[in-house]
């Protein structure tokens, strides 16, 4: 006995036999015509290119000064490691430890 894959329509929760896709081609629901799944070509390679992207843009968003303070015509630059770090020196280790979970472990 072959097991069928059921498929619901996210708009009117029509359950409907799931169709296999070749080429750029589109499942739509036989009731009301919403997109339920699509078949996208070099799928995986776009999904590295973004992914590569990703990493080098958060290499050099990382990498240059981005909080800055000028006191009295002195200019303090520091990145965000350099932020967390000083926070948590300070003695604010809450607020250091949840700007480094936020912008290096959760991107």
């Amino acid at each position: 006995m072959t097991a069928e894959r059921l498929i619901a329509c996210h708009e009117c929760d029509l359950l409907q036999r799931e169709a296999p896709l070749t080429g750029e081609g589109v499942l739509r629901c036989c009731r009301c015509g919403a997109e339920l799944y699509r078949h996208h070509r070099d799928s995986l390679d776009r999904a590295l290119a973004y992914t590569l992207t990703c990493i080098v843009l958060f290499v050099i968003g990382n990498t240059y000064p981005i909080v800055g303070l000028s006191v009295n015509g002195d200019l303090v630059e520091t990145t965000l490691l350099g932020a967390v770090r000083v926070l948590y020196t300070d003695g604010m280790w809450p607020i250091a430890g949840l700007v480094f979970v936020t912008t290096f472990l959760m991107p």
